[in-house]
Order: C-alpha cells, then sequence, then structure tokens
C-alpha cells in the first residue's frame, strides 16, 4: 500500500484511547457519572461551548452529538482521497436521522427547542472541506416550515434525499413509509461506494450486508408490534433477499421473531414483555455485530477497516451515552 494510505489510517488507530469503555457498568451507572465523562475531553470544549445555552437533557444530547461531528470531521480528514466517497456516504447516514427527526416533529408538532439539541450536523464548514452532512443552519429553516408538504420541499433540493419525491402523498405523514425510502436509497448508496481500496476488505463488504440485516429485522418487529404487514418496509442488499425474510418471519409472533434472528434476544424479549419497548433489540444487535467485526477490523492494519472501526467507535459512545442519560434512575 501507498505510504500516504498507512499513514492516513494510522491516524484513526493512534486516536482509540481516546474512547470510553461504553460496556463497562461504573461508565455510566448514573447521571453524575455521565457529567463527569462530558467534563473530561474530548467533550469538555463542547461542554464548555454549550453550558451557556442548554440544560440537561438537551445538554447532553448536543454535547455528544457535535463531539460525535468533531470525530467524524478527524477521521474524514485522515482519509485517502480514494476512499472518502464511502466515508462520506456512510456518515450521510445521520441525514437520515436528522430528515426522519424533523418529519416527526412537524407532525407532532413538537417545538423547535425540542429538536435542535438531537440534530446530528455540522456547523458552517468552508466548502473545500464537505463532510456530506446539510449544515445546521438549513435545518433550522426547515423546521420553521409552516406545513409537512414546504418541509418536504426544502428537502428536495438536496440530490441524497431524492428518493422523497416518489413517496405518494398518503405516505408522506407516514414515518416508517419516510425511513424506508430515504434507507433503501442509503444502503443502495453505500454499498455502490464501496471499493476494495488494499484487496483484503471483503468483511468489509459482509459487515455493510449484516446492518441492512439488522435493519431489515428493525423493520420486522416494530411492524409486528404495530400490528401491520412488514412486506413493504424490507430493504434491498442483506445476506437475505426480501422474499427469504418474508417465507421466514411471516405469521409469527414476536417471541418466534426473535428466537429466529440471528441473535440473542431472550433477555431483550423479557424486557419488551414488561415495557413494550422495541428500541433494545436494535442496541443489542448492534452490539452483537459489533462485538464480531472490531476484532476483524482491528486484525486488519492499515486499511480502510481502521477508519470504520473509528467512526462505529465513535456512534457506538455516542449511542451510549444518550441511552445512558435516559436509562439510569437518577
Amino acid at each position: 500500500m501507498d505510504s500516504t494510505y498507512i499513514a492516513s489510517f494510522g491516524h484513526t488507530r493512534a486516536l482509540a484511547p481516546d474512547f470510553i469503555d461504553v460496556a463497562s457498568s461504573g461508565n455510566l451507572a448514573s447521571r453524575e457519572k455521565i457529567l463527569e465523562i462530558l467534563k473530561s475531553p474530548p467533550y469538555s470544549r463542547n461542554l464548555e461551548r454549550y453550558s451557556i445555552l442548554y440544560r440537561p437533557p438537551e445538554l447532553v444530547e448536543v454535547v455528544v452529538n457535535s463531539t460525535f461531528v468533531d470525530r467524524m470531521l478527524t477521521a474524514f480528514s485522515f482519509t485517502p482521497p480514494t476512499a472518502k466517497p464511502f466515508v462520506k456516504e456512510y456518515i450521510s447516514k445521520f441525514d437520515i436521522d436528522n430528515v426522519v427527526l424533523l418529519i416527526s416533529a412537524k407532525i407532532l408538532k413538537k417545538q423547535i427547542e425540542l429538536v435542535e439539541p438531537r440534530l446530528i450536523t455540522i456547523k458552517g464548514m468552508p466548502a473545500s472541506f464537505d463532510l456530506g452532512l446539510i449544515q445546521r443552519s438549513e435545518y433550522l429553516e426547515l423546521l420553521k416550515k409552516d406545513s409537512l408538504e414546504s418541509l418536504y420541499e426544502g428537502l428536495y433540493r438536496h440530490e441524497r434525499l431524492s428518493a422523497l419525491r416518489d413517496l405518494p402523498s398518503a405516505e408522506r405523514g407516514n414515518v416508517y413509509a419516510v425511513k424506508k425510502a430515504l434507507e433503501s436509497s442509503y444502503y443502495s448508496r453505500l454499498l455502490s461506494s464501496f471499493k476494495f481500496y488494499n484487496g483484503n476488505e471483503w468483511q468489509i463488504r459482509s459487515f455493510l450486508k449484516s446492518l441492512i440485516d439488522i435493519r431489515n429485522m428493525m423493520n420486522i418487529i416494530k411492524c409486528t408490534d404495530s400490528g401491520i404487514k412488514f412486506d413493504d418496509y424490507l430493504i434491498d442488499g442483506g445476506s437475505l433477499t426480501k422474499r427469504e425474510i418474508i417465507e421466514r418471519f411471516s405469521n409469527q409472533d414476536m417471541e418466534k421473531i426473535t428466537e429466529n434472528s440471528g441473535f440473542e434476544l431472550k433477555k431483550e424479549l423479557e424486557l419488551y414483555k414488561d415495557d413494550g419497548l422495541v428500541g433494545r433489540f436494535e442496541m443489542k444487535m448492534r452490539e452483537e455485530l459489533l462485538n464480531r467485526y472490531y476484532q476483524v477490523f482491528r486484525a486488519n492494519p492499515m486499511s480502510i477497516g481502521d477508519l470504520l472501526w473509528y467512526i462505529l467507535r465513535a456512534e457506538d459512545e455516542k449511542t451510549a451515552i444518550i441511552e445512558g442519560w435516559y436509562n439510569v434512575e437518577n
């Protein structure tokens, strides 16, 4: 491999000590512990910046999300030119999260102040440094739109969101349909953008397919929980075809679905029976997947796997801290 690539991939490996151990029961055991984490690098700078404007829980979300974006900018700055399209496509998933948040907020008539801290965006970056995310100022303008239709018109200008144009009017207020349209387009672009830069990264393509599998499993679980058919909400590109998924999971209850998911979800199923929360299924499946692939990516040194490892660790830490804040008792 070219020495410039070795240097680029090596930078993110050198930043590994910056991450906290999110699996440790002590680190996220209380809100006090979480606030202590935010008082230390790399979070402390954003905590100081936003403490004047926000109070918890909004402060926690904006600090964690801003630090996550800082890390994405770091990863992108170390990305070799030929790998930038793939990294940019992967990071663009957070625009989907933002758009779904905006549309949900408009449907539920939520105030801007409750939505803005949850956005994962960049602020005023120079055009020469294009991370690919829609800028925060534009999202704030979109939040001010007076109707759902005017919000959609503002989103159409972005090619990455063009899948929204094909949504029938009757489905534009259906968050399931919106997310499915955007995710189908996203995963198609992501798989197309991936190249074998070093010749030995087939595991990364396998990982991307597994991400689609988890997305499909969550669509099955959410639809089953809501009492609707999941057939129309499946995404192409995973290890199973849509037909195989329908044959395997149709007409099954939640117990059978989780049992046949390929993941160990018994504990999550029991908790679901008590409180009806489905989000923990996704967290557990992602945790299992990452535990499997973290070692794979790190065992393949100085490759795009290093960059992906860094991005995934940052994403995992972001989610763990925010979920931890809302899950602890105090």
